[in-house]
C-alpha cells in the first residue's frame, strides 16, 4: 500500500471510527445494505476500529433484527467469521466441520456478540429507525425522535443506499428499505431504560439505609 492510500484509509478510520454515532452508526448498516460482511472487513474498510465497539454495535442490530448472520468464513488459524447481511433473516448455523479433507476437524465455539445493555446513542439509532419504516420527513423525525436536526440529516445522507427517496411538495420523505411498517425492536426503548437505571438506584438507596 502506497504512502498516499495509508494517509487516505487513516483518514477515513479517525473520521468515521473513532467518533461514531448516528451517522457512523449509519455508514456501517448501509455498508452491510450493499454487500455482506465482517467485522474484519469493517475494520480493514476503516468503518470501525475496535472489535469492542463492533461488538456492542452489531449486538444492538441484531437484537433489533436489523442484520442477521448469512455465512461463517473460514480463515486459517482463526476462530470461524460471521458474516453480517442486512435486514431480518434467520442466522446460518455454522458449519460442523472446518479444513479440507486430510486436515478436517470440528469446529469448537463460535462468536455472536450479544450484549444485554446497548448504548444510549444505539437506542436512539433504533428509535430513528423505526420511525423510517414509514415515510417520513426530516421535520416529522425531529418531532417525533427529538434528536437535532444536523443529527438527522447527516444520519440520513450516511444511510441513503438503504431509503427509498421521494418528493413530496418542498421536502424530501425518506423510509427504510427491507423492514415493514409496525416492526417491533427488541431493544428496551429509551425512556423504559431511564426509568429502569433510576429505579434501581432507588433500589439501592434503600437496601442502604436498612
Amino acid at each position: 500500500m502506497n504512502q498516499n492510500a495509508m494517509r487516505t484509509k487513516g483518514k477515513g478510520a479517525r473520521g468515521v471510527g473513532c467518533r461514531l454515532g448516528l451517522p457512523g452508526y449509519a455508514t456501517i448498516l448501509a455498508r452491510i445494505y450493499r454487500e455482506p460482511a465482517t467485522v474484519a472487513q469493517l475494520m480493514d474498510e476503516g468503518l470501525i476500529l475496535s472489535f469492542d465497539a463492533s461488538n456492542k454495535l452489531l449486538s444492538a442490530l441484531h437484537n433489533a433484527k436489523r442484520v442477521h448472520v448469512s455465512d461463517w468464513q473460514e480463515v486459517f488459524g482463526c476462530p470461524l467469521r460471521a458474516v453480517w447481511a442486512y435486514g431480518r433473516g434467520r442466522d446460518a448455523k455454522p458449519p460442523r466441520w472446518r479444513g479440507r479433507r486430510k486436515c478436517r476437524h470440528l469446529v469448537g465455539r463460535v462468536y455472536i456478540p450479544n450484549i444485554a445493555e446497548p448504548l444510549l446513542a444505539q437506542l436512539c439509532f433504533e428509535d430513528l429507525l423505526c420511525e423510517l419504516e414509514e415515510p417520513r420527513t426530516v421535520k416529522q423525525l425531529r418531532e417525533r425522535t427529538g434528536l437535532a436536526d444536523a443529527t438527522i440529516r447527516h444520519t440520513l445522507a450516511a444511510l441513503e443506499p438503504a431509503l427509498r427517496l421521494k418528493k413530496q411538495g418542498r421536502s424530501t420523505v425518506y423510509q427504510i428499505q427491507g423492514f415493514k411498517v409496525g416492526t417491533r425492536s427488541r431493544l428496551v426503548p429509551v425512556s423504559e431504560r431511564i426509568t429502569s437505571v433510576f429505579d434501581l438506584a432507588a433500589a439501592n438507596e434503600e437496601a442502604r439505609a436498612a
